[in-house]
């Protein structure tokens, strides 16, 4: 599309189509950074909270409340907790790309039906 320098204001743009396969590669993209911020996220929080004391603190008072010896980190130990983010952040790559594709093949199957999303652009 171009704009005439007249300063001629095109008309509307309809979105008639948009490429399920650009969309799977922009969204596994985006799920892919989305994943690796989640599972850092997740690393820092371990770190602070164990760091933090929070985990003696846990164990201390089921001990207390439970009787026997408990220990919370053994249960959410570093590897542990690392390996169920990773998956998550894995499910939620796949579901995203997925999600996303799905969402485009459907849009091209009304877009049809209704004649596209109709655009205006401007220039300011």
């Amino acid at each position: 599309m171009s704009v005439e320098s007249s300063g001629a204001t095109p008309g509307p743009v309809r979105l008639r189509r948009i490429d399920p396969w650009s969309v799977a590669t922009s969204a596994f993209v985006l799920g892919l950074a989305l994943a690796v911020a989640f599972v850092i996220a997740v690393a820092l929080l371990w770190i602070s909270l164990r760091a933090a004391g929070v985990f003696d603190s846990v164990g201390n008072t089921l001990t207390d409340v439970l009787g026997g010896n408990w220990d919370p980190a053994t249960v959410l130990g570093f590897p542990a907790v690392m390996v169920g983010s990773v998956l998550i952040a894995l499910t939620q790559v796949i579901l995203t790309t997925a999600y996303a594709t799905l969402l485009a093949v459907l849009y091209n199957a009304t877009a049809g039906a209704v004649s596209g999303v109709r655009v205006t652009l401007s220039e300011d």
